[in-house]
This record gives C-alpha cells, sequence and structure tokens, in this order.
C-alpha cells in the first residue's frame, strides 16, 4: 500500500464514497452524513479545496485508491479552543468504499498523520465526530484517541484527541 496526495480528478470518487457510506449508515440507523451533514455541492467544494491546498491523502493498493482522508489545520468555528487549534493538525473525512471495503486501511493513514503532525511540531491530531455514532467514537479509541468533550447543538460535536509520538508510528 502507497499513500499519495489526491488528485482534483478523484473528487467525483470520494464523493462516492461518501455517498455509499451514508447510505450504508442509514441502513444501520445513523444519521451520519445524512439530512444534518454537508449537502453534496458544499461536500464537493470542500473536498477540491483540500485537494488544492495538497491537504487530501490517497491510499492505494496496486495504484488502485481504496481509502482516503484529509490532514489539515483547521476545524468547524466553535469546537476547539484557539489554543487547541495552535497545537494539531485536524483530521477529516477518513472514509472508504463499502464495495470492497478493505480493512486496515485507518493504521498507514492515521500513521501517515501522525508523520505529518511531527513534521510540523504539533502535539496532537484532533477531530469531530458524529455526537450520536457511538461506534465510530469506539473505531476512535481502539486507535489511540481519546474523547475530550462533546459540544451540545453540533451533529459533529463528539471531539477526540491523539497525542503525537515521534515516529510516526499508530500505537492503537
Amino acid at each position: 500500500m502507497k499513500i499519495r496526495r489526491a488528485a482534483p480528478a478523484e473528487v467525483d470518487l470520494i464523493a462516492q464514497w461518501r455517498a455509499e457510506r451514508a447510505a450504508w449508515l442509514a441502513r444501520k440507523g445513523r444519521d451520519q452524513w445524512g439530512s444534518a451533514g454537508l449537502r453534496d455541492q458544499a461536500f464537493l467544494d470542500r473536498v477540491s479545496s483540500s485537494i488544492e491546498a495538497g491537504e487530501t491523502w490517497m491510499l492505494t493498493k496496486d495504484d488502485e485508491p481504496i481509502a482516503t482522508i484529509a490532514i489539515d489545520q483547521w476545524s468547524d468555528p466553535g469546537l476547539w479552543s484557539p489554543s487547541e487549534m495552535e497545537d494539531a493538525l485536524f483530521l477529516h473525512r477518513l472514509i472508504s468504499p463499502v464495495s470492497g471495503a478493505h480493512h486496515g486501511t485507518a493504521g498507514p493513514l492515521l500513521s501517515h498523520a501522525l508523520g505529518l503532525a511531527a513534521q510540523q511540531q504539533k502535539r496532537y491530531l484532533r477531530l469531530d465526530a458524529w455526537s450520536t455514532n457511538t461506534a465510530l467514537h469506539q473505531f476512535w479509541i481502539r486507535h489511540g484517541f481519546e474523547h475530550l468533550r462533546t459540544v451540545a447543538g453540533v451533529p459533529s460535536g463528539a471531539l477526540f484527541e491523539r497525542p503525537v509520538y515521534g515516529g510516526g508510528c499508530v500505537e492503537a
């Protein structure tokens, strides 16, 4: 497996994976990425901007994309304090396709994120997760993240962080 920056031509692929995951989550009774999430055009705009900024990454196997993640220095307003924003990189849109899903894609992408954070001398990786998706919360905890708090009234208000360790290893 290899990690590379996403290309502008992959915006539609990432949107397709998100739509697949939203439908999969809906079948499980979870509203993540449904009615309260970003609308399609807003999502496409956000992903396009992230790719143009070099902040979206693709995990590939045999040169075929199998998962994606965005790693940057921003978060939705009001979730994190200014000091929390300064000493962290933020994770967004860790997505793999439902069809032909590959297990073990999170580890390499998180290791890559930790390496980038270490290079930029950040102390933490942080993310916001869908507040009602407790299975997702457990996923992040298994990957070394700690739940800090949940911001009320925000669909994606469950806040998690993980310290950055040298070497970029995922210590789950």
